[in-house]
């Protein structure tokens, strides 16, 4: 079985969570703040295929379409990769490639796969919650989160992606406590301080 590099991996995980991305909250004037993630940036979302007149269907134009791998060699690359060693790395690799692009259902079925590799893996969990929350699916986020937390309690990341799913949620009191211990374990977190602004001390 191949060795795994603990420097790689690391790197790995950081170079994923540069895709994390912020939640919004109603405040009581009817305005959205925004949060702040530990590294954020913007998600976007991809066109729905066209139905115009005239257009080919979605089906015709997906058989006749290059595939992302074919466009992308790093893409190609590190699908193949994942494929072949079935390492957690490798499929972490594949998910912040397809990140990327913004595919987000094959980012999280890489996310998944490399979870059933290294199920106590915490940066993991909390990659798939951000995802699962930027999406808007905040239900299955909080799980993840939790999950995350639960297997690094001292991660600040962690920690403050819990928060911003909590505040999605509306449990606006869970969430402060959650930014008071992102800073209580890295005091220089001026995300989660942004963030407890936000939601207010509660």
């Amino acid at each position: 079985m191949p060795m795994r590099s603990a420097g790689g991996t690391l790197a790995l995980v950081l170079a994923l969570v540069q895709f994390g991305s912020s939640g919004c909250i109603t405040g009581k004037d009817g305005s959205r703040p925004s949060l702040t993630p530990a590294t954020p940036t913007t998600v976007s979302w991809r066109g729905a295929p066209s139905s115009e007149s005239g257009l080919p269907s979605p089906r015709a134009r997906a058989s006749t379409a290059p595939s992302a791998e074919s466009l992308y060699p790093d893409l190609q690359d590190a699908v193949l990769a994942a494929d072949a060693s079935g390492l957690p790395e490798a499929h972490l690799r594949a998910a912040l490639e397809y990140w990327k692009l913004g595919i987000w259902d094959t980012a999280y079925g890489h996310l998944s796969s490399a979870i059933a590799a290294r199920p106590r893996d915490s940066a993991t969990f909390d990659l798939r919650a951000r995802l699962m929350r930027d999406l808007g699916y905040l239900h299955f986020a909080v799980v993840d989160a939790h999950r995350a937390v639960y297997y690094a309690p001292k991660s600040a990341v962690a920690r403050n992606t819990l928060g911003t799913i909590l505040v999605g949620l509306g449990d606006l009191c869970a969430a402060a406590q959650q930014f008071r211990a992102t800073l209580a374990l890295d005091a220089g977190a001026q995300f989660a301080r942004n963030n407890l602004t936000v939601v207010g001390n509660r």
